[in-house]
């Protein structure tokens, strides 16, 4: 019983924060998003196929893939304090953003989709901010 007690305090673990909360269940709806466009994807695949959309249920899925994947990692890395958390989630969160934008602006073309693009700017940055604050907390917690 006590080398068990000497093993729990020998790997430090911050006290988890409000923020690096907040983080984790960020990356895990991030996760979830991911998640459903796989599952409808799939699900609307011949229709999608119908449609003719492009660039194709095929990139819908493996986007989905990629955001369900990532969430769920960063989301499990934040939560557990592991040493390569911080740079996950940053480097998780430029994925993010850098595809939400290649989405836009490549294949949504519409005026429609283009009434909101500074409240997406806005957005975008915002969560660039916020990721990459409590990541710099959580660097100091851990060293």
């Amino acid at each position: 019983m006590d080398q068990l007690s000497k093993s729990q305090s020998s790997h430090f673990r911050p006290k988890r924060s409000l923020s690096l909360k907040f983080l984790t269940v960020v990356m895990l709806l991030i996760s979830l998003f991911g998640w459903l466009r796989l599952q409808q994807a799939i699900s609307n695949w011949d229709f999608l196929q119908q449609l003719g959309i492009h660039p194709g249920p095929l990139y819908l899925a493996l986007g989905g893939i990629l955001w369900g994947v990532l969430g769920l990692s960063a989301a499990f890395s934040l939560w557990y304090c592991l040493s390569w958390s911080v740079i996950f989630t940053e480097a998780s969160a430029l994925v993010f953003a850098a595809s939400y934008w290649l989405n836009r602006l490549a294949f949504d073309r519409t005026a429609a989709s283009q009434t909101n693009a500074y409240f997406a700017i806005g957005l975008t940055i915002a969560g660039l901010i916020y990721t990459f604050g409590v990541s710099e907390t959580l660097k100091r917690a851990i060293k």
